[in-house]
């Protein structure tokens, strides 16, 4: 997001394995960011199905 100045606000999979990843992203370019993010933390971070067979993730960011 940094590196191109862009903010994404949509994700769609076409493949979403193990091992690969293919997805589109829909977005638009950022004047700015409010803070920076200093780090990905994986502490109380899940990947998980939920009811509606979709997936949900939590991610945690130290700002």
């Amino acid at each position: 997001m940094h590196t191109k100045r862009e903010a994404y606000v949509a994700v769609r999979f076409r493949t979403l394995t193990e091992s690969a990843l293919d997805a589109e992203l829909e977005g638009y370019i950022a004047d700015s960011f409010g803070e920076d993010i200093k780090a990905v933390t994986y502490h109380e971070a899940e990947v998980k199905r939920n009811v509606e067979g979709t997936w949900a993730t939590t991610i945690i960011f130290d700002v």
